[in-house]
């Protein structure tokens, strides 16, 4: 999303150069007219972490962002002041954190100059780094509005010394803001690569878990399939055989082998039959 910067009623708006002094390396910041179809107006403000934030802007593009710089024309302590800065050559003050006054507005300090130090509208709509944070400050008091979504797939990603980032979330609406959070709430307005990206990680999560769960199933099954079979011989030991048994024979004691006398059933002749005799010689 494209947020508007700004100081009070919002008629007058942040506006960001693209680098164009030391080799096209640092760009101007400053306070005009708000105009809300300029990409110097148009900012978006990019999370890193839970505290941390990033801001560039249309004119400038993916690679030049909100930072600040030493200027020895600056009256104020500490002489630094805003500017746009390239990528390669950006320092820590392009991480910013963004915290309430409690009031529905936000003050801007940097990683670099510490949170002794707050970004500040002079009179003359010049911008610096201002060791006089004590409230109220109104040249510190910034608020955000929505402009339109960010149709470029290059802004959905940060690629800074010490951060690579690609997802994209930024403050709400000053209509939206909750003046007790200490950060600026996240907005929807994710671009189109940004959703993409998300939409392609979670793909990969969910192919990853169905892998494991494909391996668990399958290592289960042919453990099943181990126990229904019989557990098989070794190879090479002997195998047991099976023989008749042996007939036993006792010795006498004088060396003659025993043998029993197969038993047989016995028939007793009848009492009640008179025998038969043989017919003698005549």
């Amino acid at each position: 999303m494209w947020y508007q910067l700004f100081i009070g009623t919002g008629t007058q708006s942040l506006v960001g150069t693209s680098p164009y002094s030391g080799s096209g390396s640092r760009g101007a910041t400053f306070i005009n007219s708000t105009d809300n179809t300029s990409g110097t107006q148009q900012w978006q403000i990019f999370q890193i972490n839970s505290t941390t934030w990033t801001l560039r802007n249309q004119e400038g593009g993916p690679n030049a962002w909100l930072g600040t710089t030493l200027s020895s024309t600056e009256d104020n302590e500490g002489k630094t002041r805003p500017c746009m800065e390239r990528g390669d050559v950006a320092d820590a003050s392009v991480y910013w954190t963004i915290s309430p006054w409690g009031d529905g507005t936000w003050y801007f300090s940097n990683a670099a100059n510490g949170t002794d130090y707050h970004m500040k509208r002079k009179d003359n709509g010049l911008m610096v780094m201002s060791p006089n944070i004590t409230a109220p400050q109104n040249g510190q008091r910034w608020k955000f509005k929505n402009i339109t979504a960010i149709n470029n797939d290059k802004f959905s990603s940060v690629n800074l010394l010490g951060a690579v980032v690609a997802t994209s979330t930024a403050p709400s609406s000053t209509s939206s803001i909750e003046p007790t959070s200490n950060n600026p709430n996240s907005s929807s307005g994710l671009s189109r690569g940004a959703q993409a990206a998300i939409g392609a990680s979670i793909g990969g999560v969910a192919l990853i878990a169905l892998i494991v769960f494909g391996l668990f199933f399958w290592r289960r099954r042919k453990q099943r399939q181990a126990l229904a079979y019989p557990p098989q011989e070794l190879q090479g030991q002997p195998r047991a055989e099976h023989h008749p048994p042996i007939t036993k024979y006792e010795m006498y004691h004088d060396g003659s082998a025993r043998h029993e006398v197969p038993y047989s059933a016995v028939h007793e002749a009848p009492i009640n039959e008179v025998p038969v005799e043989l017919p003698g010689h005549v």
